[in-house]
Order: C-alpha cells, then sequence, then structure tokens
C-alpha cells in the first residue's frame, strides 16, 4: 500500500480473459488521478514480469499488485457461456483488501474507464455498499416478469450490478459475510429469485448479499453496454461493456471515437490487442444508432424510473 492510498482497486482474470483485463486496468490507471492501489487477481496464470502493464502503473506512481487466486473450487457451476468461473472469485479478491485499505472498489475487467471517479470521497450514505442499478435487468427490459418474480419470492427489485461495486471497509466484515455468500451461491445454483432464465449468477448472489444494505453511485460510473448510442454513453465516466462484444475488438458500427482513441492510446502503450486502435468511424456509429431509436427510448425511461425509485433502497 503506497503512503497516501486508503482505497484500492481490485480486478478479477483468468488466462482467457488476460488482455481484457489489461486493457481494463490501464484505463484505470490513466484517468484515476487520485491516489489508489491497483491488484489484478490472477486465476490460473501469473502476469509476467516484464508486462508493460507494470510499467505503466509504475510510471503513474501506482502500486500494482498480481495476488494469485484459483477459481477450481467453483468449477461445474453453471454460467453464460462467456463468463469464466473467475467470477465467484470477487469475495475471495476482496475480502483480505478490506483489512489494509478504507474502501476497496471491485471492477469486472469490461470496464473501460474514461474520466476520473474519486471513489475515496463518495458518499456512500451509511451503506456498507455503492453499486449502480442494473437496468437492462430492474428495469425489466432484459425479463418483463423481473418485478413479479422478485415480489414472488420476497427479494426487492431494487437490483444492482455487481460489475462495480465500492466496499466501505470501516462498514463491514467480510469474514461475517463469507459463509452467507458460499451458501447464496449454492441456493442460486438451485433456483433463482429474481429471473426465470438466469444467466447472472454471481450478480444476483451479491444482491441477495447486501439487498437493502446498499447506496447508488453517480449514474456515470458504469454506463452498461444497453445504453449503447445514448448520451449517458456518450458521457459516460466508465462504460460497461457486458455481453460477449467487447472494446478490445472495435467495430465501426458499435465503437464511436470515444472508445477507439481510448483503446488506441493503451494499445500504443501497452501492446496487443493488435485489431484495437482502428480509425473511427464516427458516421458509421452514428447511422447504426438510428436503428435504435425505440429502445434508446425504452432503456433511458427505464434509467429515469429507477433514479427515482433509488431513494426506497
Amino acid at each position: 500500500m503506497t503512503p497516501r492510498a486508503t482505497t484500492a482497486a481490485v480486478f478479477v482474470t483468468d488466462e482467457r480473459g488476460r488482455d481484457l483485463a489489461r486493457f481494463s486496468v490501464a484505463s484505470f490507471a490513466l484517468t484515476q488521478g487520485w491516489p489508489c492501489d491497483i491488484h489484478l487477481a490472477c486465476d490460473g496464470f501469473a502476469l509476467p514480469s516484464d508486462d508493460p502493464l507494470r510499467a505503466l502503473c509504475a510510471e503513474r506512481g501506482i502500486a500494482f499488485h498480481t495476488p494469485a487466486l484459483s477459481s477450481s473450487g467453483y468449477a461445474g457451476l453453471k454460467s453464460a457461456a462467456h463468463i469464466s468461473a473467475a467470477q465467484f472469485l470477487k469475495f475471495a479478491a476482496v475480502a483480505p483488501l478490506t483489512g489494509r485499505y478504507r474502501r476497496v472498489l471491485y471492477s469486472d475487467t469490461d470496464f473501460l474507464f474514461l474520466r476520473d471517479m474519486p471513489a475515496h470521497e463518495v458518499d456512500l450514505g451509511g451503506q456498507p455498499l455503492g453499486a449502480c442499478f442494473d437496468v437492462a435487468e430492474a428495469g425489466a427490459i432484459t425479463d418483463p416478469a423481473f418485478v413479479r418474480n422478485c415480489r414472488a419470492h420476497g427479494r426487492s427489485p431494487l437490483y444492482f450490478n455487481s460489475g462495480l461495486m465500492l466496499f466501505d471497509a470501516e462498514a463491514l466484515d467480510m469474514e461475517e459475510l463469507r459463509a452467507p455468500y458460499e451458501a447464496a451461491i449454492q441456493a442460486h445454483q438451485a433456483r433463482c429469485d429474481y429471473k426465470a432464465v438466469c444467466r447472472t449468477n454471481d450478480q444476483c448472489v451479491w444482491n441477495m448479499l447486501f439487498e437493502g444494505r446498499w447506496h447508488v453511485l453517480p449514474g456515470g460510473w458504469n454506463v452498461q453496454s444497453s445504453m449503447r448510442f445514448t448520451k449517458p454513453w456518450r458521457e459516460a465516466r466508465a462504460r460497461h461493456y457486458t455481453g460477449p462484444k467487447k472494446f478490445t475488438d472495435p467495430k465501426p458500427w458499435r465503437s464511436d471515437g470515444i472508445e477507439y482513441r481510448a483503446v488506441a492510446r493503451i494499445a500504443a502503450l501497452i501492446g496487443p490487442p493488435g485489431r484495437a486502435g482502428g480509425p473511427p468511424f464516427d458516421a458509421i456509429y452514428r447511422a447504426n444508432g438510428l436503428r435504435f431509436l425505440r429502445q434508446r427510448a425504452r432503456i433511458l425511461r427505464a434509467a429515469a424510473d429507477l433514479g427515482a425509485r433509488s431513494t426506497a433502497i
């Protein structure tokens, strides 16, 4: 821990997701101007000692750690095809850090950080966790029966996206939550209280664990790809590329100039992915966005409705 850092950012990846993780961590290191250590937990592999990402963090005065973890204990659990068992290592990556830092910011590796996000000073409203709504899920866009399912099982429909979670270490005891977390994983494998067909396994578990005990972070901190082509996506502090299509493989019909420039900058500093950083065909992106006018209006209505209900958590 650096002398000034009271907050840690933690990411988790296996070898399959290494390139994406390197780019996500690099985007965080390049855009955050406040004291923060970075931990990239590596599942089943080791990041080389000469990886350019290490030099990038060192040049920016960031303490960079690569602890080893193993997801072998979660082998065989059901999950979406594009999400590996490393998803279940969030708890193991975060828990030890809560004894060393005042706050711990967990991030999935499909985040592209674009602007400053001062996690060390954001107000959590006295809650142990800060997160953002999963707009497509809680907005009943992915599953129109979402709210009905929640009510049928006694669950809150105020459902957050677990891709970015800010833990207040002074307001929780992660060791006390370890057994409930493992129990919730097993319970959720048998039945999801939120969705009839569930592909967000660990996300539901985190919602079960912190139901009614979380605070809404600024919306721009986790703008999910369901909001692509909208103003919030354009102005996001961090974009969350949910689903199988990630920012390390930009395409003109889904990638704007903001994404291209950010990815090109990172590729120039730390190397591959080789296809990243092509020319930004903004005209193609904007034209494609016209096909989604109705969907854009729907997701923006859902986001506004969730924002109005955020005080009910």
